[in-house]
């Protein structure tokens, strides 16, 4: 399986665990890629796209371990590989930690401009995020009256409305559920 998000540190963060979770699923060779680009939220993916910006660092993991490289574009990223997923995500430069449909203006015009550098088959997948710790002081959260599961709640809403939206999102991996769900289990 080979398998590329496009993000920032949630993508970098939901990368590191592919390779295990693949593993557990009876999937022996997988192939990670990551562009990142600290908070970069979907509009700024777009751009960078069209641009064809070199901004981005990008992470691999070939089974041997994560390697880096620094100031890669989308373009080189996208067409490094016959990749089987092409997983997207917003950021949180915008100051909503995407709780706002504005947020996602720009995603099916960015799946577009990917397309065109992917093979047919490549799936397209979202990759619904987590809110910070509840006593953290970040102004989204303090914005939220400090209730993070309102703005959870509020997130999901959304993403879910732009995601049913838009035939060219082949699925939504709620992440950020499963890491919620764990924060407030026994565990």
């Amino acid at each position: 399986m080979k398998i590329l998000f496009i993000g920032n540190s949630f993508a970098e963060d939901t990368a590191w665990l592919s390779a295990d979770v693949a593993l557990s699923m009876g999937i022996e060779k997988i192939k990670v890629g990551v562009l990142y680009v600290g908070g970069c939220p979907i509009v700024k993916h777009y751009e960078h796209i069209t641009e064809d910006s070199p901004v981005y660092l990008y992470h691999l993991n070939e089974g041997g371990g994560w390697s880096s490289t620094p100031n890669f574009k989308i373009s080189d990223a996208l067409r490094s590989d016959e990749w089987d997923w092409v997983v997207i995500q917003h950021g949180t430069n915008g100051g909503n930690r995407y709780t706002s449909a504005e947020c996602y203006e720009k995603l099916s015009p960015l799946i577009d401009e990917a397309k065109k550098m992917l093979p047919e088959t490549t799936k397209i997948a979202f990759n619904l995020t987590w809110m910070g710790e509840p006593d953290y002081r970040h102004h989204e959260i303090i914005s939220y009256g400090g209730d993070t599961a309102l703005m959870r709640e509020k997130l999901v809403e959304v993403t879910k409305g732009a995601m049913l939206s838009d035939p060219k999102v082949d699925r939504l991996v709620p992440t950020g559920t499963a890491v919620e769900n764990a924060r407030t289990s026994q565990i």
